[in-house]
């Protein structure tokens, strides 16, 4: 079973004192800086890296969560497109800023899955209704 959560986008994020990106960001701007990317088998976006290897995006460093990246990339001059919720998140780590794509990408359906088994249980309804509370109205 699953139900609807919310829909997300994608955004950019780098430091703010990045040397060659500084407001607008341009597709050629875009296209040529190192990227980082997060390849999981756990993260379904195959159709973001898809559109990222048609325009030659040059992958400089493949992790396998999101959670480095507030570091990552504060301290060098990759940039990470990921979702609008995530970016924002890690704005707060200080140094940081996103900024909106140059291309078109389609939003993401973020979906809250259970198995039916579980559905006559309190405890798991109890915390259903939690989560779909709190990342339903963020």
């Amino acid at each position: 079973r699953n139900t609807h959560l919310f829909h997300e986008h994608y955004v950019c994020l780098l430091r703010k004192e990045h040397p060659s990106i500084r407001g607008k960001l341009t597709l050629d701007k875009f296209a040529s800086a190192r990227h980082a990317y997060v390849s999981s088998s756990f993260f379904g976006h195959k159709h973001l890296e898809d559109l990222l290897l048609q325009l030659g995006v040059k992958v400089a460093l493949r992790i396998p969560h999101f959670t480095i990246l507030p570091s990552l990339i504060s301290t060098s001059d990759m940039i990470v497109v990921m979702p609008s919720r995530v970016a924002a998140s890690f704005e707060p780590f200080g140094g940081l800023k996103t900024l909106p794509l140059p291309i078109d990408l389609p939003q993401i359906e973020v979906r809250l899955h259970w198995d039916r088994r579980h559905e006559g249980l309190a405890p798991h309804q109890w915390f259903l209704d939690i989560l779909t509370e709190t990342l339903g109205v963020l």
